[in-house]
């Protein structure tokens, strides 16, 4: 009886092993015979990092047998005619080999939607891609994706999605490293002309303190310009790092314009080159001359460890600020409206202006297409409407469906104190869109004849 047991325990043991080494051949087997097997070439003609948008929305890497990996997203390029025979491959990329992986691409309708507005061929732009591996000789490899649209349009671009080969593993590293640039006073850098930006990403990954925005020197090109940034200590010592830059085509929408295409970017600071205290971050773009973004932010390196990002203060050497101008607006044209979202962040007078900085959106009506004013009515009922100057970020992003089309919601607005009687009004966020509307939740503000203000939210 015993010996029949263990016969049957041995036997069973053998078939498990047997199906584990069929499964491991089949499953091989499945991904190469779906067209997601590795080829290794030898050379890639053509030129890379040309007009290919994509993103990434994950990459996940599986051991056990067949040690997988796991890739979603998309890439297009733009072109005026049809593609039906369009594909996209994955390159993996490094000093010695070049490894392709085809993918599996399907439609998406969250994509399609901001496509066809823009003239885009075809609707299959999203894809996918599961792989072995197991294949790949071991190295650093970084990956670029292939976009073939059709015969006349076809490219290659680099992502910052570097990855270490070695052995059974397959690890995805934080990204592009950024090199010293040198010590360097950043006083001199030009604020007379506008920069604007956002900081997506300020976070700690393993080593490194990962950064990633964007960032644009208003009327020049982004493809002729390179985004720095400058890490400033409790000293005053600044140092200035590179960025590794690459395409984006939502910041057409806040930018309003395709020559600021090239303005995502991405870097990683070594830990190493900090020490234990708050740095503040400002972003700078070489653009002819170097420019210095107006507002900078906070960097707390805790003795911990830890990287504490705190956003956007404006620096002493922040620019001239615009002067608000009454609009020849009747406010009565505004009307209130519950699909107005805003929100004043401050209402204070500094120097001879009354500064209102906040945000203001018409739901469903992207940022680009909207204005935003200022109404004030006093006790006498008279009322009148301020421009505001827009300026981007992307904190709506976190708190709002479809957040990303109201990036350059942002306001300021600066009236002149000289145009403030003595007394009581009431202040509005009034926004231009589909409509005219006024906020259903006004302000309080009270000019006293010293000089001082009350604003009540």
């Amino acid at each position: 009886m015993k010996e029949r047991v263990k016969r049957h325990v041995l036997f069973s043991l053998a078939a498990l092993i047997s199906m584990g080494v069929l499964l491991y051949v089949s499953t091989d087997i499945v991904l190469y015979c779906s067209g997601l097997g590795i080829e290794e070439l030898p050379a890639v003609e053509g030129e890379w990092n040309e007009q290919v948008f994509f993103d990434v929305f994950y990459i996940t890497v599986k051991g056990g047998l067949s040690d997988t990996v796991d890739l979603t997203g998309y890439a297009y390029m733009e072109t005026d005619e049809p593609n039906p025979d369009k594909k996209i491959d994955l390159m993996w990329v490094s000093d010695d080999h070049i490894y392709k992986i085809g993918t599996n691409i399907s439609d998406h309708y969250g994509l399609r939607a901001g496509l066809v507005q823009r003239n885009i061929q075809g609707t299959h732009h999203m894809f996918s891609s599961v792989f072995s591996h197991a294949q790949m000789e071991d190295g650093m490899y970084t990956l670029f994706i292939y976009c073939y649209e059709n015969e006349g349009t076809s490219s290659y671009t680099c992502t910052p999605y570097p990855f270490k080969k070695e052995g059974r593993s397959f690890i995805p590293l934080s990204g592009y490293v950024g090199t010293q640039q040198g010590q360097q006073s950043i006083l001199n850098a030009s604020t007379d002309e506008p920069v604007y930006h956002s900081i997506e990403v300020c976070k700690k990954a393993e080593d490194l303190l990962q950064i990633r925005g964007w960032a644009a020197a208003i009327g020049y090109p982004s493809e002729e310009s390179d985004i720095l940034l400058a890490l400033t200590d409790e000293n005053g010592e600044t140092v200035l790092y590179d960025t590794l830059q690459f395409l984006r085509h939502y910041l057409r929408t806040p930018l309003q314009d395709t020559i600021y295409d090239h303005s995502a970017f991405y870097t990683n600071i070594p830990l190493s080159d900090l020490e234990e205290g708050t740095y503040t971050l400002s972003i700078l773009v070489q653009a002819g001359a170097l420019r210095l973004a107006p507002l900078s932010h906070k960097v707390i390196y805790g003795a911990d460890g830890s990287i504490t990002f705190e956003r956007g203060t404006l620096p002493a050497s922040t620019p001239k600020k615009t002067y608000a101008e009454r609009q020849d607006i009747p406010l009565a044209d505004f009307t209130q409206n519950r699909e107005l979202y805003h929100s004043i962040g401050s209402c204070n007078p500094v120097d001879d202006v009354l500064q209102v900085k906040g945000w203001g959106i018409e739901v469903g009506t992207p940022s680009a297409e909207a204005e935003v004013f200022i109404g004030l009515t006093n006790s006498s009922g008279e009322g009148a409407v301020y421009n505001t100057e827009a300026y981007a970020g992307t904190y709506l992003r976190d708190v709002l469906e479809n957040g990303q089309i109201y990036d350059n919601s942002y306001f300021e607005c600066n009236i002149p104190l000289s145009e403030l009687e003595p007394g009581s009004y009431v202040l509005e966020v009034l926004v231009r869109g589909r409509e005219s509307g006024r906020s259903i939740v006004p302000h309080a503000l009270l000019v006293k004849e010293d000089g001082t203000i009350e604003y009540t939210p």
